[in-house]
């Protein structure tokens, strides 16, 4: 009776039409996640510097009403990955039944979508540990601080901050272009870091910052007077609008993030790229050679 129960379970997780019914519900569930965003943009913000489970605590039930659809959209991909893993073995074992009467390219051609599947399911979990097990935070920035990464690495000194400025003759003349920040250890080895070209020291990536955020955690309403709300999140407006004094009062920060799922989500996907173009390519080679 167990064995039955178990089977008949399978048969319905592993059902292609439920793969229908969950990509169906995925996408309206982000349709309605993407409403809320536009609505409330900084409430789903702090999960950029959040753990899952740490955001779900905090923000779950008080504010349950813009945060109903984050549950069930998780329980949607859970379920999704499940039923992929088991369309995927089903394949991959009815292949091996046949792998007699095919050579081992022809096998491996069949077998590919069933990979693909596979990696896919990687990328996903590797999804789950980034937003699970990262860690994000940041920590201001003074010529002669010192920075603690982590109490297990030696300490770090801001040594210089120089910024880049617009020529005089560009229309932006009195913004700044570019921010370096050089970190100097104790043993005197120099670390540099500027926008948009991080550092990596020790497995976490530091990335340099500027405090541009608009009172995360409240309704766009309560942004600071003189702020067009009608605008959408764009970071030359951001930066102006944070500095209502001019560049010279920027306000840096080095943002040290740790994320454990990073290279397991671009090496899967480098793999289903891969796959993927040599799959199409040769199954259309063998539609031209049939034809």
């Amino acid at each position: 009776m167990l064995k039955k129960v178990c089977i008949l379970i399978w048969e319905i997780l592993g059902n292609l039409q439920l793969t229908v019914y969950l990509l169906i519900s995925l996408a309206i569930l982000f349709f309605i996640g993407a409403f809320y965003s536009y609505l409330d943009y900084s409430l789903l913000a702090d999960l950029n510097e959040m753990r899952l489970q740490d955001w779900i605590k905090s923000n779950l039930i008080t504010e349950l009403k813009r945060t109903w659809w984050l549950p069930l959209l998780i329980i949607v991909l859970v379920f999704l990955g499940i039923n992929t893993f088991i369309c995927a073995l089903n394949r991959i074992q009815s292949l091996i039944k046949q792998r007699n009467r095919m050579s081992l390219y022809h096998f491996f051609f069949n077998l590919t979508p069933s990979i693909i599947h596979c990696l896919f399911l990687i990328v996903l979990l590797g999804h789950a540990i980034t937003f699970t097990l990262g860690s994000w935070h940041r920590i201001p920035l003074k010529k002669g601080e010192q920075i603690i990464i982590s109490g297990q690495y030696p300490i770090l000194i801001v040594d210089s901050i120089e910024s880049e400025y617009y020529p005089e003759s560009s229309n932006m003349h009195d913004r700044i272009r570019q921010t370096k920040v050089e970190l100097k250890s104790k043993d005197g080895n120099i670390f540099q870091v500027s926008f948009l070209n991080y550092l990596y020291y020790n497995g976490y990536h530091l990335h340099l910052d500027m405090n541009k955020k608009r009172q995360v955690g409240k309704k766009n309403k309560k942004l600071k007077a003189g702020i067009n709300e009608s605008e959408t999140c764009n970071k030359a407006h951001i930066f102006h609008v944070s500095n209502p004094m001019g560049p010279k009062t920027q306000k840096l920060f080095l943002l040290v993030t740790k994320d454990p799922g990073l290279y397991i989500i671009i090496i899967s996907l480098v793999f289903i790229l891969i796959l993927m173009l040599w799959y199409f390519l040769e199954f259309n080679r063998r539609k031209g050679s049939a034809t």
